[in-house]
């Protein structure tokens, strides 16, 4: 069969695929007069999808074919600065990573629990996890945020997240912290991914020899 005519969908999951005549009527037309590349804008970050294109011929014989693909993840965040504080002698410890990227400002403020943290003195290495508890391992939801400051119109403009789900983990290399955030937060309305690293030292943490 010579195609005519070609159009095409990018439906989200993976369900079973329309028939061809909807992707005609419905689908986005390709000029099969020249060879080119089509993107499509707008997708979610690793987000499964699922690709059909329909094609037509002069005397109206169809064809339908599609295919399974994912999305990768967002670009991680980098941020350049962090700050902790320790509560007293208990395994509660603030971290706050900030930095700026692409004119947008960042501060990140995590709530975490390490109970080896009471003899060594300090954050240490391991996964910590999203939740609402405060053991070992936790990363409180009540007293963690994400914090977005945007120039719009010459003023500053905040878009608060709270932490939905996710991990940090926390590494040592060579007397520094390595961090990295793995989360989907909320606005209250809407839920996105975010990956934020920073690697360095934590004004306020000193890590013990």
């Amino acid at each position: 069969m010579n195609a005519a005519e070609c159009f095409y969908e990018v439906l989200e999951g993976s369900g079973a695929a329309p028939d061809a005549m909807e992707v005609i009527e419905n689908g986005v037309p390709v000029d099969l007069t020249v060879s080119s590349d089509v993107t499509v804008e707008g997708l979610e970050a690793s987000t499964e999808y699922l690709i059909v294109v329909a094609v037509r011929s002069g005397d109206g014989q169809t064809a339908l074919g599609s295919v399974e693909a994912t999305t990768g993840a967002e670009p991680a965040v980098v941020l350049d600065s962090a700050s902790g504080r320790h509560y007293g002698s208990t395994n509660n410890w603030n971290l706050t990573l900030r930095g700026t990227v692409d004119a947008v400002e960042y501060e990140i403020s995590l709530d975490l629990y390490d109970d080896d943290s009471i003899d060594a003195g300090y954050l240490t290495a391991g996964e910590y996890t999203v939740s609402d508890g405060t053991e070992d391992g936790d990363l409180n939801i009540d007293y963690s945020s994400v914090d977005l400051y945007v120039t719009e119109d010459d003023a500053w403009t905040n878009y608060h997240y709270t932490l939905v789900s996710g991990t940090l983990d926390v590494d040592i290399v060579d007397g520094e912290y390595s961090f990295r955030l793995d989360a989907v937060v909320s606005d209250g309305n809407t839920e996105s991914s975010l990956t934020v690293v920073y690697d360095g030292p934590v004004d306020g943490i000193e890590i013990a020899g």
